[in-house]
């Protein structure tokens, strides 16, 4: 039997400090859309030069509670767990910024209230992602 899903994006846009190169703040977008529901998009920047990471649900909530990651994105709680840190690497070099950790974990539990963990695949529309295929 095939389910069918009203497809919603979960959103939050805050303000994060920038740590490394420069330190300052950095406007981070997060999203999650259940089109795509083991994947998150980080976006720091504005709409002329943004700077874009794809990385997956279980990467955050992994490093919601301890140091998780390689490569690109890396995800840290701080040691009194009111901050998460994220590493990001690229082309450009490495950004490191830091967030509050209650505005990260309600961002969290909101995109599991639309997509729980363990029911991604029910969202994923196999025919439509083969058709795409050929």
């Amino acid at each position: 039997m095939l389910a069918i899903f009203a497809h919603s994006t979960v959103y939050m846009v805050e303000t994060f400090e920038r740590l490394f190169p420069t330190q300052g703040w950095a406007l981070v977008n997060l999203s999650y859309n259940s089109k795509d529901p083991f994947a998150l998009s980080l976006v720091i920047g504005g709409p002329t030069s943004p700077l874009r990471w794809l990385f997956s649900r279980e990467l955050l909530d992994e490093g919601m509670r301890s140091e998780a990651g390689r490569g690109d994105v890396r995800i840290a709680p701080t040691d009194d767990r009111r901050w998460i840190n994220f590493e990001l690497g690229g082309s450009s070099g490495t950004t490191l910024l830091r967030g509050q950790m209650f505005v990260v974990t309600d961002f969290l539990y909101r995109t599991h209230a639309l997509v729980p963990a363990g029911e991604e695949c029910r969202w994923i529309d196999l025919d439509h992602e083969v058709a795409k295929l050929t």
